[in-house]
């Protein structure tokens, strides 16, 4: 069985990624490829835009207008979008695999609402790395107790939008659990929310 891919945000770096690793999976086949409203992108070739060669898939803009053609939808977009999208794919019956981050609780509650409705994977990272880790790491905080502190720290592109990143608080999350608290009662953060891109001379 071949599954139809759908990708949100393809002029995205990880939107490109995406349509070069389903185009090397012979399971996998790219049905839709989209942008946001009114992108002078609409109507490229997604193949040609990704560069890996002509694909006959156009670049769409109107989700609602491609449902049929894609059985889940890949979204590594913003937050904003996500949720657009969400709200499409739910009414569509059509899966969805969000790696989104900067999501609030409200926002996560409506993720785990539309999960009840339709098949969806979420999660602020998605490497098996990370995943590991997240293990690890509660599994120490339970094991040292109370007797340490944990700093977390991280760096990025200037062009990262959200802070802490998605990966940074569910690592956050992890540790607190351990603790038995919550996150939200603990988390003391230097930059915090959608705080756009960094000046490029800061």
């Amino acid at each position: 069985m071949t599954y139809k891919i759908a990708v949100a945000g393809v002029n995205g770096r990880m939107g490109r990624v995406l349509i070069e690793a389903i185009e090397q999976n012979p399971a996998a086949s790219l049905g839709a490829a989209l942008v946001r409203s009114g992108s002078a992108l609409t109507g490229q070739d997604a193949g040609l835009l990704a560069g890996v060669g002509v694909l006959n898939c156009p670049v769409q803009d109107v989700l609602s207008a491609v449902t049929s053609d894609f059985d889940v939808l890949i979204d590594f977009t913003a937050i904003e979008a996500t949720l657009a999208n969400l709200a499409v794919c739910r009414t569509a019956g059509r899966a969805m695999v969000i790696g989104t981050t900067g999501l609030n609780a409200a926002q996560k509650n409506e993720l785990a609402a539309a999960a009840n409705d339709i098949p969806i994977v979420f999660a602020p990272n998605m490497s098996i790395g990370v995943n590991v880790l997240l293990g690890v790491l509660a599994q120490t905080a339970r094991l040292l107790g109370e007797g340490y502190d944990v700093e977390i720290i991280e760096a990025h592109h200037r062009y990262k939008v959200d802070a802490p990143s998605g990966t940074a608080l569910r690592l956050g999350e992890a540790v607190a659990a351990a603790y038995g608290r919550t996150l939200s009662e603990v988390a003391v953060y230097g930059r915090e929310g959608y705080t756009g891109a960094r000046d490029a001379k800061t």
